[in-house]
């Protein structure tokens, strides 16, 4: 799945109860997996006025990696270094 902007919240749920009406299963769980580290699966309302609540803790969350993969790549570099 790839979005035009740096971070969405995009409601998945057609497409999962698509993915399982195609299946023929008719009871049990359905698990939903990101493959990508950079990525997120959450349950919760779709409830649009939750989202400006969201939008804070992903920007925080994008800084803090930012940082962390620029401390980590100086502290490489010093190793490589010496």
């Amino acid at each position: 799945m790839e979005v035009p902007t740096r971070h969405a919240f995009i409601n998945i749920t057609p497409q999962v109860r698509e993915c399982v009406r195609e299946s023929g299963v008719t009871e049990g769980l359905v698990l939903i997996n990101s493959m990508h580290t950079t990525a997120a699966v959450f349950v919760d309302g779709d409830e649009q006025g939750l989202y400006h609540h969201y939008e804070p803790l992903v920007d925080c969350s994008y800084t803090a990696l930012s940082e962390l993969s620029q401390l980590i790549s100086v502290a490489q570099r010093d190793c490589l270094v010496g």
